[in-house]
């Protein structure tokens, strides 16, 4: 069973409709891949940037970013957790407020995206990038979410 940990950082991702489609949906997006463990945490715009700084030398937040752990298992583990996915809240908020989405799908589709980081997806070349919309596309999906490159216009056609 997937198993997706929580951490909310920033007080206004504190609504638990919000966080449990965000929680599921990162869940559904880690079953199957070997271990089922990851982090999504959820904070501020002022953290991403510290993170964006920090790991990408980019001195400006971002909405998502994805951090995998390092292969180490212990003998008493069932496998080491996937890693860590942050998002940040004013980034996220003005998106999905630009293109018209509810903010519940929006954090839904960047925790999917995110996650799928974890498990090895890229979107760095055209053929990858495909792969990666269209299984978000199919996951988001799982809970009636819309297509968010069909609602936004950003993806392919």
């Amino acid at each position: 069973m997937s198993r997706v940990v929580l951490q909310i950082a920033d007080p206004r991702w504190d609504d638990p409709q919000l966080t449990g489609l965000a929680q599921a949906c990162a869940a559904r997006a880690i079953r199957g891949h070997g271990s089922e463990r990851a982090n999504l945490r959820l904070t501020s715009d002022a953290e991403m940037q510290r993170l964006n700084r920090c790991w990408r030398d980019i001195d400006q937040p971002t909405n998502v970013l994805s951090f995998p752990q390092e292969d180490t298992v212990s003998p008493n583990e069932a496998g080491p957790e996937l890693g860590d996915v942050a998002i940040g809240f004013e980034t996220t908020e003005r998106e999905a407020r630009e293109r018209g989405l509810p903010l519940s799908h929006h954090l839904a589709h960047l925790a999917v995206h995110g996650m799928l980081h974890l498990v090895g997806f890229r979107h760095d070349t055209d053929p990858s990038a495909k792969c990666m919309e269209d299984t978000e596309r199919l996951m988001l999906a799982d809970f009636g979410i819309g297509d968010p490159y069909l609602e936004t216009g950003a993806g392919r056609k």
